[in-house]
């Protein structure tokens, strides 16, 4: 599945606060409407901002867009949320040319284009954005919009990776580990995964549950893995709440035999279509 990223409205208006404000005896209006959205009467703050917004800062622009996206203020319009968007990308501003992407991607506002998106996505991850570096990577890896590489997913995710992006981190691992765009390396991987799991990343921390169950990368461990696996487990990770499921179910990693405990995460995974736990169930003989 494409997930894709982008800063959440709230922190749009933290970056706009930062941003610079023409001219400089407008500064007290500006800071009203940044007061006034953080009272949440985004009503004040969208008619401040978009005083701003069409005088031309680009930083409001995109904030300008962002409230148009959430209907916060103003009736919510994709469409227009696009243009101030663009309006703001158009200047360089990277995370209106991220958001833009994003919205290409997924079709809403604009046709949806995956070229148009890898075209937005470049020009913010050539800055040095790191959730659209994750994003391009990620079309990279997936073919979506250009010719599918993962040597060059491999780059971008790094790039992501190397500024703490925890997405791009688990990707990252998941490139090492199957030897995709590199050679495979379970130490590698696993080295991302901690770095994604530390992060509170569910997806990493459950590979980094299999890594340690199984060996990979590492001396084994199921202490280990039902540590990671529980972590996982209780953001609703349905591959980590398997995995517990099975580690109580035959009493590994220092957990007792519990089927009851068991069968409840099964179900919370089978709850979420998993395959592995559905078929658990039915070889317990016990409804989902």
């Amino acid at each position: 599945m494409h997930v894709w990223k982008f800063i959440a409205v709230g922190a749009a208006i933290a970056i706009a606060s930062q941003g610079s404000v023409a001219p400089a005896q407008d500064a007290a209006a500006y800071q009203q409407g940044i007061a006034a959205y953080r009272a949440q009467d985004y009503e004040t703050a969208f008619r401040i901002f978009k005083e701003f917004a069409e005088a031309g800062d680009m930083n409001v622009q995109y904030a300008l867009g962002a409230m148009y996206e959430r209907g916060e203020g103003i009736a919510k319009s994709p469409s227009e949320a696009a243009i101030w968007y663009r309006k703001s990308a158009d200047q360089g501003y990277a995370s209106a040319q991220n958001r833009l992407g994003v919205m290409y991607s997924s079709g809403v506002g604009v046709a949806q284009s995956d070229g148009e998106a890898v075209e937005w996505y470049r020009k913010a991850a050539e800055q040095g954005y790191a959730l659209a570096q994750f994003n391009l990577g990620t079309n990279y890896e997936q073919g979506e919009g250009v010719e599918q590489s993962y040597d060059d997913a491999l780059i971008w995710y790094r790039r992501a990776a190397d500024q703490g992006d925890d997405s791009a981190q688990l990707n990252l691992g998941n490139l090492y580990f199957f030897g995709r765009g590199a050679t495979k390396s379970e130490a590698e991987a696993m080295k991302w995964y901690r770095s994604a799991a530390n992060q509170g990343n569910a997806a990493a921390q459950a590979n980094l549950g299999n890594m340690y169950f199984n060996g990979y990368g590492t001396e084994r461990s199921a202490a280990e893995a039902v540590k990671w696996y529980r972590q996982a487990a209780d953001q609703e990770n349905a591959n980590a709440q398997a995995a517990l499921a099975l580690m109580y179910e035959n009493g590994w990693g220092g957990l007792p035999e519990d089927r009851a405990e068991a069968i409840a995460l099964y179900r919370k995974a089978s709850a979420q279509g998993h395959s592995n736990a559905i078929a658990a169930l039915e070889r317990l003989g016990v409804q989902r």
